[in-house]
């Protein structure tokens, strides 16, 4: 199994591969894929205070941070891109990414630790965040501009 590191400045271009496998299998695909901005993007979590952020080997990656919340005095943890390569799905590569972002969120404080998903795949998502121990709050609507 590859080893489980935090994600370092340098390592941006690692993932990038990454990302646009995320991107592609996920609702965001109806856009153009930016490179720059997603490494802009990568960098700004990982150089953030706030910022949590994994890579497993070149087979997997999860960005997330730290915010205090708009509606009161408690922190949550919100997560953003968390992608593992499908030929690695099934392996708890996806198990050992969620678990590192959970211990660090409570290890940080957190009264909320939040998954969120633009997944192609929503079936297994949700049977894997349900495993983890996540509650199915809502949905997550998307509507694209016209023209």
């Amino acid at each position: 199994m590859p080893d489980l590191e935090r994600l370092t400045p340098s390592d941006y271009r690692r993932i990038l591969p990454l990302a646009r496998e995320f991107f592609e299998e996920s609702l965001y695909k109806r856009q153009i894929f930016d490179e720059d901005k997603t490494g802009a993007f990568i960098r700004s979590i990982v150089e953030s205070p706030e910022g949590i952020a994994y890579r497993i080997g070149d087979e997997g990656f999860l960005l997330a941070v730290i915010q205090d919340s708009p509606f009161g005095h408690f922190r949550n943890a919100v997560m953003g891109p968390f992608y593992v390569r499908p030929a690695s799905r099934g392996s708890r590569l996806a198990w050992h990414l969620m678990n590192a972002y959970i211990a660090e969120a409570e290890r940080r404080g957190v009264d909320y630790i939040e998954a969120e998903y633009l997944s192609g795949i929503p079936g297994p998502v949700d049977a894997f965040y349900a495993k983890m121990g996540f509650v199915k709050t809502g949905s997550f609507y998307l509507r694209t501009k016209k023209g």
